[in-house]
């Protein structure tokens, strides 16, 4: 498919950019094919999001940085990849944006994967603790999630916890805040 896409690029005289959720995909665009341009996808742009942070006590500044705001990390990325641009999401509190390219996706976000199924363990144990991988999926998901706090704006759907940052909705001088300090691309995600 990228030879599809970077033949329709040659003839269009175009270039496209591919977001890479993973490093096999990476390894992929790089090779030879100059008209597709990598961004780092909010799947390899880890940190961590937890949108019970503000309601946490103790130090939280460290929440606000991740690998990318190491520069020798970016110029790696640059120079192994040709990753210029890097994609964040919003979560609910403040994030030091690096020097670049920066693209902030809102208002949804996801917390964390998990290669086992908290629900199924809910259904099968009453215990989201006891997960272990699913040899044959019930389908749980499609008649159930989890539900948290609603303060928290969350819902464990399949795999995966899922967040909305309603802050970043309801005030408008978050977003500000982001754009002056480095983002130049806002990713509305409707699910």
């Amino acid at each position: 498919m990228l030879d599809e896409i970077n033949r329709w690029c040659e003839e269009k005289r175009q270039s496209v950019e591919i977001v890479v959720n993973d490093w096999g995909m990476a390894s992929l665009v790089k090779k030879s094919r100059r008209n597709l341009i990598p961004s780092l996808g909010i799947l390899l742009n880890k940190r961590r999001k937890d949108p019970r942070i503000p309601f946490k006590k103790g130090e939280q500044k460290w929440f606000e940085r991740n690998s990318l705001n190491a520069g020798f990390y970016r110029n790696f990325l640059e120079r192994e990849y040709g990753i210029q641009r890097f994609e964040w999401e919003s979560c609910g509190y403040e994030q030091q944006i690096p020097p670049g390219k920066n693209s902030l996706h809102i208002p949804f976000y996801q917390t964390n994967t998990s290669q086992y199924c908290p629900l199924g363990a809910v259904c099968e144990t009453g215990e989201r603790g006891r997960q272990k991988l699913a040899k044959k999926c019930p389908g749980y998901c499609t008649e159930y999630a989890l539900l948290y706090p609603e303060h928290l704006h969350m819902i464990g759907r399949y795999n995966s916890l899922f967040g909305i940052d309603m802050r970043i909705l309801k005030e408008e001088e978050i977003l500000e805040n982001y754009i002056q300090n480095g983002v130049d691309r806002v990713v509305i995600r409707a699910w």
